[in-house]
């Protein structure tokens, strides 16, 4: 992904999507669920999963009337986190900070954010990875009728894809020599660990945690290298 921001297209109506945007969105539920079809009509597109109820699982939760409401974020976030996505959140300038405090309230971290504030010209909102600045309306026309226009930060997180985990068949057993090997290497890192909590101004239990799990990477170093 290049350092530059790139533009995103979302719209209800595919066949209003132009053909070489490098950047798409769809919904996978609700009135228009989009998203399957982009797979066939921008193949070479990087497509974005929107979804508008806090039951669903996509790249993005929409927080708007008649979707997904804010105090739903914390759990949609912490279950997709859960399942190894890093949860973008959208919704309006003015709901930003309503989604913000009911994270918030819930210990939880906050989400990306992919704010809608149609000016009819390109911009960031501060704290967001894309900002939707026009609806494709004759108000707010965009690049493209009919279609919302966002801009995207390089900040904006991969969609996620599925990795192909490998099964018990093809996982060799390693060899002492091997298993020893990886052991000398890992004793590194464990160093590396306690000099960082001895070094650096971090926490009393954070320095606590790296030389605890430093000393104990050395230790099963050992035991391996004397059986």
């Amino acid at each position: 992904m290049t350092n530059a921001p790139a533009i995103m297209f979302d719209a209800v109506n595919t066949s209003h999507l132009p053909k070489d945007a490098l950047w798409v969105a769809g919904y996978v539920d609700g009135h228009w669920p989009t998203f399957a079809s982009l797979k066939k009509s921008h193949p070479k597109s990087r497509r974005v999963s929107i979804a508008t109820s806090a039951a669903s699982v996509a790249d993005v939760l929409d927080v708007e009337n008649g979707d997904a409401i804010p105090q739903q974020v914390p759990g949609w976030v912490v279950r997709m986190r859960a399942m190894g996505r890093n949860p973008v959140v959208y919704t309006s300038r003015s709901e930003m900070g309503v989604v913000e405090s009911c994270c918030t309230a819930e210990g939880v971290a906050p989400p990306h954010y992919w704010i809608a504030d149609w000016t009819g010209e390109p911009h960031l909102v501060s704290g967001s990875v894309a900002t939707q600045w026009a609806n494709g309306s004759s108000r707010y026309p965009g690049y493209a009728e009919g279609c919302d226009t966002s801009l995207v930060s390089p900040n904006f997180p991969s969609p996620f894809t599925n990795r192909k985990v490998p099964t018990m068949a093809t996982i060799a057993t390693p060899t002492k020599k091997q298993t020893v090997s990886a052991g000398h290497t890992t004793v590194g890192a464990a160093l590396v660990a306690t000099s960082v909590a001895n070094t650096f101004n971090v926490s009393p239990n954070m320095q606590a945690v790296l030389t605890a799990i430093g000393g104990l990477i050395i230790a099963v170093e050992r035991w391996v290298s004397n059986k």
